[in-house]
């Protein structure tokens, strides 16, 4: 998860992407304080992070590579392409699983099964091959 300064002005905020929002820092922080006493813990005030909002109600982590295009945090270890095809997100998906800790499925032309031996949750991230983009992630317990 990338943290921005509220008030740098971000890729995000020039190219807006479907499903775009931001957390704010200072929200969590007024959470947080309630919660925690302990004041040594590095707090996101006054900072941003890009999120997006996909139609199952999930919400992950995006941002920008350095071949200029978004990518969205699955699991800790684990990005795949925001905009692209079930074909590109499949070859991109399998050059992360050299570490062990993920499992890929593909279930048909459209979705991607990614299990995370790490975190114990299964992943399916449905994409438009017409349109070229991931539609739909949902992550339920494995």
């Amino acid at each position: 998860m990338t943290w921005y300064a509220q008030e740098t002005t971000t890729r995000f905020d020039q190219t807006p992407l479907e499903g775009l929002f931001f957390l704010h820092g200072d929200v969590i922080v007024r959470a947080l304080q309630a919660l925690v006493s302990d004041r040594r813990c590095r707090w996101p005030e006054g900072m941003k992070s890009p999120m997006v909002m996909f139609p199952s109600g999930e919400a992950l982590p995006v941002e920008w590579d350095i071949a200029d295009s978004p990518w969205v945090q699955v699991f800790p270890g684990l990005d795949v392409p925001l905009l692209g095809t079930f074909a590109q997100a499949l070859q991109a998906v399998q050059e992360q699983l050299d570490e062990g800790w993920f499992s890929l499925f593909a279930d048909g032309e459209l979705q991607l099964e990614v299990w995370s031996h790490l975190t114990e949750q299964v992943g399916f991230l449905t994409y438009d091959n017409e349109a070229e983009k991931l539609v739909d992630v949902t992550i339920m317990p494995a």
